[in-house]
């Protein structure tokens, strides 16, 4: 031992292959080795202690503990009155580094780690040579990614208070910086989709659990549209193409009315003129039968002046 030094040696017997120093307290102790920093007039004082089987720090001249790990290893806390705590794990090395830490339990682990500007979490082998990854994201922000090494993978986002919805936001901003948001939300069992440009929402799709499904706005289809049952229009269908029904081309049909159309006015219009000539014809008739009527009144005229003159005659 010299002055600001002390050397623990071990030079015979079993125990000096394990030198030890050991300070034991009073009942109900809490036995500590205290390190004390100056610098000029000001001390920092950090003790390491054992109280009842939990290993720590206390930080200052009383017994605050910034950290400990309990003797049976089930629990390590850092406490700290800092808004901010940091737990920092940095590799110095210049070439490419990976830090890890690994949680591992009898039959299965997981290991989170930091490598090449990329967080992820992988499936760590029961013999820990393999670490198949799960979950990846670039620092920057940039890529996520979530890998299932089953036959599904499912995320899920919920909530447990009533009232409220599941919403997945899609947020970009254009050239001059306005931010345009498309959120997918669940609403008491409506799925939908909304926008939000600065601030105001407005629906564009929903669909309820029934499969009831409403567009807020115009629909267009670049490819087939397929109706299996029937199809309601309130207002005005217009069609630029051609228009097939049961196998028929519709503008053909329309051809064929049309066509139907025009024969039915000229047959109309021969109906009419055979009418007039109907009536002319009855209009002679009522004029001969007049005639025949004067001719027979002349007639009867005539026969009864000469059956008065051979009246006449005979006497």
């Amino acid at each position: 031992m010299q002055d600001g030094l002390m050397t623990l040696t071990g030079n015979q017997g079993e125990n000096a292959q394990k030198p030890r120093l050991t300070i034991i307290g009073a009942d109900d102790s809490v036995p500590r080795v205290t390190l004390v920093s100056k610098q000029g007039s000001a001390a920092k004082h950090i003790s390491l202690y054992n109280r009842y089987g939990k290993f720590g720090i206390f930080s200052g001249v009383t017994d605050q503990s910034i950290f400990h790990v309990t003797a049976d290893g089930s629990e390590v806390a850092l406490n700290s009155a800092n808004a901010q705590p940091h737990l920092t794990i940095e590799s110095t090395a210049k070439s490419e580094t990976s830090q890890e830490v690994i949680l591992k339990g009898h039959d299965a682990g997981m290991k989170m780690f930091h490598k090449t500007k990329s967080l992820g979490f992988c499936n760590l082998s029961t013999d820990g040579a393999t670490c198949d990854s799960f979950f990846q994201a670039s620092t920057d922000g940039a890529a996520t990614d979530i890998i299932s090494a089953t036959t599904a993978a499912t995320l899920k986002i919920s909530h447990q208070l009533r009232g409220g919805n599941s919403e997945v936001q899609l947020v970009s901003q254009d050239a001059v910086g306005d931010l345009t948001s498309t959120d997918i939300f669940n609403a008491e069992g409506i799925f939908g989709v909304r926008s939000k440009v600065k601030n105001v929402p407005k629906d564009l799709f929903t669909i309820s659990p029934a499969g009831q499904a409403t567009m807020y706005g115009k629909l267009e289809v670049r490819d087939q549209a397929l109706f299996k049952r029937e199809a309601h229009f309130s207002h005005n269908v217009n069609v630029e193409g051609v228009v097939t029904m049961q196998g028929k081309n519709v503008g053909s049909l329309f051809d064929s009315v049309e066509a139907t159309k025009n024969e039915n006015m000229l047959m109309r219009k021969q109906l009419s003129e055979m009418d007039e000539e109907s009536k002319e014809m009855r209009n002679r008739m009522v004029e001969m039968e007049q005639m025949n009527s004067m001719m027979k009144e002349k007639m009867e005229t005539m026969m009864s002046a000469m059956s008065l003159m051979q009246e006449t005659m005979a006497r």
